[in-house]
């Protein structure tokens, strides 16, 4: 595995100090063989790290995990004392994985030799752990995600971590006007169900909930409350996709749906 200097990250200031430092990681695979790939392959990859990294950081006896247990902090938080009132068994993981092209649906074909490529983001705390990580992510792709002719049934195609390097990090830019591109699937619940439409109120909400949590648990704190009733969502081009997808926790194969598309989003708002 080739990998280039990865040097501090910069940290948010302003009203959004509080937010946690994060490093995003530019992870390139290589295909060793021709093989076919589910379509949501960062959810795949998710998975197969989550396992990997459990055997080499985890050394919890019986079911649960201790506070001081490494894989737990990755991949299942405990909430901590006083952590948010959303936060109820589970705590958003400090980990996010992205696509560098669009999901489309469709199910992704590697050539023997051909790239991919995903975005790691280590978010507060999971920074530390950035070589592990990366072992974890160089042991899933060895045992493979997808499926090749080649191989007899049951043995997975691997891939191969060639090279990582370090993309810049997304810090909050003041602006009236702010493009939006979903390359994963997006789901917006509004009311219990899922928002297919995408709202500048309910899109821009739901972002900062997360944005709030994860700087309560990871980062300085609560953020600023905006109402963003005057931001106004335009130049939409968007659909809902349903991706196939298996989901390990619930041990089932089960459908995915969510918004992908790009749209504009406008506002004095988002100026603060």
């Amino acid at each position: 595995m080739q990998t280039v200097d990865l040097t501090p990250a910069p940290t948010p200031s302003g009203d959004w100090a509080n937010l946690p430092a994060v490093r995003v990681l530019r992870v390139e695979f290589r295909a060793t063989i021709e093989q076919r790939l589910p379509p949501l392959v960062t959810a795949a990859l998710h998975g197969a790290m989550g396992y990997a990294l459990r055997e080499e950081a985890c050394r919890c006896e019986g079911p649960g995990h201790s506070r001081s247990c490494t894989y737990a902090e990755l991949a299942e938080p405990h909430p901590p004392a006083g952590a948010p009132s959303s936060i109820t068994t589970k705590a958003p993981a400090p980990l996010v994985f992205a696509p560098e092209r669009p999901v489309d649906g469709s199910t992704v074909v590697l050539r023997e030799g051909e790239r991919l490529v995903v975005r790691v983001t280590l978010i507060g705390p999971a920074r530390r752990h950035e070589q592990l990580v990366l072992r974890a992510l160089e042991h899933a792709g060895a045992r493979g995600l997808g499926m090749g002719e080649a191989k007899p049934r049951g043995i997975r195609p691997s891939l191969s971590l060639d090279h990582v390097s370090m993309e810049p990090a997304p810090l909050p830019i003041p602006s009236r006007r702010i493009a939006v591109r979903l390359v994963s699937p997006a789901r917006i619940v509004d009311d219990g169900k899922m928002n297919g439409a995408i709202e500048a109120k309910a899109f821009l909400g739901a972002v900062r909930r997360r944005a709030d949590m994860l700087a309560q648990l990871y980062g300085g704190g609560a953020l600023p409350q905006p109402s963003f009733d005057d931001v106004v969502l335009s130049n939409r081009d968007t659909n809902v996709l349903h991706v196939r997808r298996y989901s390990t926790r619930q041990g089932k194969r089960m459908i995915w749906p969510g918004v992908i598309g790009r749209f504009v989003l406008e506002g004095e708002t988002l100026l603060h």
